[in-house]
């Protein structure tokens, strides 16, 4: 039976769910290594664990943390892969891959700190008229990267203007769309395109300071599969019980299609036909889920600006158990779904 009870802003949602235990965590070092062993023993490539494939790790490595070039300079790029791009394969045999790993992500973090704050601060005190005729590359893989603090500053002035334009243009149809349909504006109630493009920055922000050790070894490890064979992936738990959700019945979870908002909260996206979610009728595509009572016992878990990976254990709750969401219920969402 579902319970729904009104809050001062929000409804408190209990579900059943299914789900298998969570795991417990993982030797890194020797996750990698079992990684390096299936890779040359049980892969058809069989591709040699040497120094041209340790270059092609590192290069995937930093795709993953900044594949359009808008956080890493050349120098420091330049002076990663002269460290370590003729090391890694012999890091893993030796079990010293993480602190690698570690250390670039490390730089990685502080830069997206720096430009974060850069880009909130154009935000602030800059403005965009946007009555210049030139044009910014949406895909940057292929441009080289900055230069200096200069040239970076140019490309993050770029895509700021660039994201803040999408935004009200966005906007500016789905109002007019409403209009001809005789309907309300669909974002008087929501923060301002700049308001909100700051809010994604922030996201992006809080997503990288709670970065976890399983995280790194996810990105670094998921760039070494990908590396060596673009068709082999790795999977963390959280996403191989993610994954088994959505391409099997092994965990049924609650029957809803699930995302990260720029609010930091997660958002129902969709709901499965005949699944839990559906069957009881609580939850409503745009419902935003804010906190998580994974016992239904009155326990709640803030899950705002957490990953939804981070927070799939609770989502899911024990096997036959159900479990309390804690929602925002937005009003017009027919409006702002396209």
């Amino acid at each position: 039976m579902i319970k729904i009870h009104k809050l001062t802003s929000a409804i408190v949602i209990a579900l059943g769910l299914f789900s298998a235990a969570p795991a417990p965590a993982a030797n890194l070092e020797l996750v990698g290594r079992e990684l390096m062993r299936m890779l040359q023993d049980s892969h058809y490539a069989r591709l040699p664990f040497n120094e041209e494939l340790s270059a092609r790790f590192l290069e995937r490595y930093l795709a993953t943390l900044d594949g359009d070039k808008i956080y890493f300079l050349e120098s420091e790029v330049l002076e990663i892969k002269r460290r370590h791009e003729r090391s890694l394969h012999v890091a893993f045999s030796t079990q010293k891959i993480m602190p690698i790993a570690r250390s670039i992500f490390k730089v990685y973090k502080s830069r997206v700190e720096s430009r974060v704050g850069y880009a909130k601060y154009l935000l602030r005190t800059q403005k965009f008229p946007f009555e210049r005729d030139r044009s910014v590359p949406a895909d940057r893989k292929d441009v080289p990267w900055p230069a200096d603090g200069v040239a970076l500053q140019k490309v993050w002035q770029d895509d700021v203007e660039a994201l803040l334009l999408r935004e009200i243009v966005r906007r500016e149809r789905l109002k007019g769309r409403a209009l001809e349909e005789g309907k309300p504006d669909p974002f008087r109630d929501d923060p301002s395109p700049k308001e909100q493009l700051a809010l994604r920055f922030d996201r992006m922000l809080k997503t990288v300071k709670g970065t976890t050790d399983e995280d790194i070894a996810n990105y670094f490890f998921s760039a070494v599969t990908k590396s060596y064979d673009p068709h082999s992936e790795y999977f963390s738990a959280n996403e191989m019980a993610q994954f088994k959700i959505d391409v099997s019945n092994e965990l049924v979870g609650i029957g809803a299609r699930l995302d990260t908002n720029d609010q930091g909260e997660i958002e129902v996206q969709g709901i499965v036909n005949d699944g839990p979610a559906d069957r009881q009728g609580g939850l409503k595509l745009g419902d935003r889920i804010i906190a998580v009572s994974p016992e239904n016992d009155g326990q709640w878990k803030d899950i705002l600006f957490k990953p939804l990976d981070k927070v799939i254990g609770d989502v899911l709750g024990r096997k036959n158990a159900p479990v309390g969401f804690r929602i925002r219920r937005m009003v017009d969402l027919s409006l702002i779904h396209i």
